[in-house]
């Protein structure tokens, strides 16, 4: 991250476009910053408002919460995206925080370095789990 708190978009997330629109939010439980793009941020209110375990309860707190914490964001023409100075805090990425970036599927998360590395140990189990289960 510069000191303008921008950060530099891996090019195998960018379009060939001069901006690229984003949606920022922390996740849901503020541990690091969730990226999506236009098509997905939609995709996350279709399936919310199409699944059947929700009550329009449940339903309305979750869009309440997610919408309201999200923020629209553009790249530059050099691919950078400023990271919003609220969400930022939220997930604990300071001036001086290192961050890691890393591909979700369509989206991106946006770590606090030290937190990525806890995180990233304590899902080592899961992970193994998972791999002799699809055959990795």
């Amino acid at each position: 991250m510069d000191k303008k708190h921008r950060i530099t978009i891996p090019a195998r997330w960018r379009s060939d476009a001069d901006e690229d629109e984003f949606f920022v939010a922390p996740d849901q439980t503020n541990s690091y910053l969730l990226v999506m793009p236009p098509e997905e941020f939609q995709k996350v209110a279709e399936t919310v408002s199409r699944h059947e375990g929700l009550t329009p309860q449940e339903r309305r707190a979750f869009i309440r919460r997610f919408y309201s914490s999200a923020q629209q964001c553009f790249s530059d023409k050099q691919g950078r995206l400023l990271l919003p100075e609220e969400p930022r805090k939220q997930v604990g990425i300071r001036d001086e925080t290192e961050l890691v970036i890393a591909g979700s599927l369509a989206r991106f998360e946006i770590w606090n370095g030290k937190r990525w590395d806890d995180t990233f140990e304590a899902g080592t189990s899961d992970y193994k789990k998972v791999a002799d289960l699809v055959g990795l």
